[in-house]
């Protein structure tokens, strides 16, 4: 993603945010899910949001954190390595219970950014 659309995207993320952080029912958090494909900026508009929603209590869970060791990954063949690869975007590579379950605890925050390639391919967080 090229940087100009990494701080546009941050910068209209932020103006919404701003408007759903003030509508919020007080105690409440806002969980926002971003999903993409790698490389594509997940990490740096969040990073974005985070820097320019100063004075706000903000979690930022990257959910890279949740794939399962290499060994137990699905695998593909890579014509270009001639062997079998551990497969990080298929959404069998997640530990998903886990992920769900760490989620589900996050309190104390205002906004919760979740940033993963696969966020969107689990059940519980394409609901």
């Amino acid at each position: 993603m090229p940087i100009m659309d990494v701080v546009t995207s941050a910068m209209l993320a932020k103006e919404t945010l701003a408007g759903l952080l003030r509508d919020k029912i007080p105690g409440s958090q806002i969980m926002i899910g971003m999903a993409g494909g790698s490389g594509s900026g997940k990490t740096s508009v969040a990073e974005k949001i985070k820097a320019g929603l100063q004075g706000c209590a903000i979690e930022l869970v990257g959910l890279d954190r949740f794939f399962k060791p290499e060994d137990e990954l699905p695998r593909y063949w890579s014509d270009y390595q001639q062997a079998e690869q551990p497969h990080y975007n298929h959404p069998d590579s997640l530990k998903v219970d886990e992920m769900v379950a760490f989620c589900e605890q996050i309190s104390g925050f205002d906004v919760v950014l979740l940033d993963g390639i696969l966020l969107c391919t689990t059940q519980p967080c394409a609901a």
